[in-house]
């Protein structure tokens, strides 16, 4: 399943460069919710980290900085290496 949340992960992006926002915001989530049932900290600290960056550009500044706090709090109790060194 790890490929699968790679995939989704990717269309996250490839639709945010688009400007698709709406589109971005839906792969980010389905990453999200596959990463958590398969406890993918990875997946999840990115998707989190995407989503903020998503709401950060609108009105929703306080969905923004939480989703950053959740990001941030799953990356620091991941083994991914770029994550430690950013710590």
């Amino acid at each position: 399943m790890n490929g699968q949340c790679y995939a989704l992960l990717m269309l996250g992006f490839i639709h945010l460069w688009q400007d698709d926002y709406p589109r971005a915001i839906s792969y980010f989530q389905d990453t999200l919710s596959q990463a958590k049932l398969y406890r993918y900290k990875h997946h999840m600290a990115i998707s989190l980290a995407q989503l903020s960056y998503i709401y950060s550009g609108t009105d929703r500044i306080d969905l923004a900085q939480k989703l950053a706090k959740q990001a941030l709090a799953v990356a620091r109790k991941t083994d991914n290496a770029f994550f430690q060194l950013h710590h």
